[in-house]
């Protein structure tokens, strides 16, 4: 699928940016170009339209162009070192890594973020891009799995913010404490059986 390929183009990009070779001027010439067309509507982003538009059909409807142009541009101007893109979550488990980890060092941001994300899951389509391009700079340390915000900006008021607050607000996951002087293997399966 063209969605598909766009985005892994970019982490192409990304992966070769920092080379001293021709494709690695290149990525740093496109990601340059995309971060620039940041906070514009489609209509202002002439720049990225020879980027862009090899990567929509030719009968895409405006929003589908829409969804590209806006995560091409906060794809290029998020600050964290791209790796393989991560494993299938969504924007609300990015968003609830984040909370976790920094709960311990600040406790009112659990407070800031959920107005923030209740923010963007209330917002309609045309308010969309200014709440992603602030959420995805509060995560600029964060990993954000690009595949799945693009996919789900697809179809934003289908179920997608209800997925969102699903991942974002469910409870963490807390392991077992093992005794020492059991292995970790027979505690959980002593744990597993059902006492009679």
């Amino acid at each position: 699928m063209h969605e598909e390929r766009f985005i892994e183009t970019l982490y192409g990009w990304a992966a070769v940016r920092d080379q001293p070779t021709r494709d690695g001027a290149r990525a740093r010439a496109n990601l340059a170009i995309l971060r620039r067309g940041r906070g514009k509507t489609l209509d202002e982003s002439v720049e990225l339209y020879p980027i862009v538009e090899q990567y929509l059909p030719h009968d895409a409807p405006r929003w589908e162009a829409e969804r590209l142009y806006l995560v091409a541009s906060l794809f290029a101007a998020h600050l964290t070192p791209w790796r393989d893109p991560p494993p299938y979550t969504n924007f609300g488990t990015a968003l609830r890594r984040y909370v976790e980890r920094q709960v311990a060092a600040d406790n009112d941001v659990r407070d800031s973020v959920n107005r923030r994300f209740v923010a963007l899951l209330e917002c309609d389509r045309e308010e969309l891009p200014d709440h992603l391009r602030h959420m995805t700079t509060l995560l600029a340390e964060q990993e954000i799995d690009w595949h799945s915000l693009l996919r789900d900006l697809r179809s934003w008021r289908g179920n997608v913010p209800h997925r969102w607050a699903g991942e974002f607000y469910r409870p963490p996951v807390v392991l077992p404490a093992f005794d020492d002087e059991r292995e970790p293997a027979a505690s959980v399966a002593a744990a597993a059986e059902p006492s009679i």
